[in-house]
């Protein structure tokens, strides 16, 4: 399981690295990339499912993004202007009206949910680092995160010079960001970052115990 989320109806979708599947309390239904189908999903790697504020589930996978047709039980493929078909790896809603969409090696694009126009975004990261938002996040301060392939994390500050700055992580590269109790919680693969107030640290969960606890079941 890569990704899972619910659906304004209540429907679970879970994503896989084959295919996403519809769980309604009972059963599952489970989609597949069909070669000639336009409808289907564009590849069964699938990193990322989200539902916007207005209820429409959105699937990032190995080959673009889709939007679920509730209504005909299919999917519609978005349109992104880049001359591959990119991953898209996470998406987060900045407003009620756009999505920002993060691809693992081709940029940050910004969707409207209305017309479902696409257009890439430049000056969100350092120059040099515009190609990995595999990690995407607007912090309840308008400051904007991204994380890529590298331990390097950059945050794009809300004033009026959108200042850039970048952290190096020393637990490895961010695996999630999320809001957390005023601050930004970093999820990396071997460990945690919280950020508030201007301050990074990487003690804010005592890591000891679960360390301890692991090696007592694993002796």
């Amino acid at each position: 399981i890569t990704t899972i989320c619910q659906d304004q109806a209540g429907y679970l979708w879970i994503g896989t690295e084959y295919g996403i599947n519809k769980y309604d309390g009972y059963r599952f239904t489970t989609y597949l990339h069909q070669q000639d189908n336009a409808n289907s999903i564009q590849s069964n790697n699938i990193a990322k499912t989200f539902v916007d504020r207005k209820g429409n589930l959105w699937v990032g996978s190995g080959m673009g993004l889709t939007l679920y047709n509730a209504a005909n039980d299919e999917f519609e493929r978005i349109a992104l202007p880049s001359t591959a078909a990119p991953r898209v790896n996470d998406i987060f809603q900045s407003d009620d009206h756009h999505l920002l969409i993060g691809t693992a090696g081709y940029g940050l694009y910004l969707l409207d949910i209305d017309t479902h126009k696409v257009v890439k975004l430049d000056n969100y990261a350092l120059e040099g680092d515009n190609d990995y938002f595999s990690h995407i996040l607007i912090d309840r301060e308008g400051n904007f995160w991204k994380a890529g392939s590298s331990p390097v994390i950059t945050f794009r500050r809300n004033n009026k010079q959108h200042t850039i700055s970048t952290y190096d992580s020393p637990y490895g590269t961010v695996t999630a960001f999320l809001n957390y109790e005023g601050g930004v919680l970093m999820v990396c693969r071997r460990g945690l970052i919280y950020y508030q107030n201007g301050q990074f640290s990487t003690d804010f969960i005592d890591m000891s115990v679960k360390h301890k606890l692991f090696s007592i079941f694993c002796s």
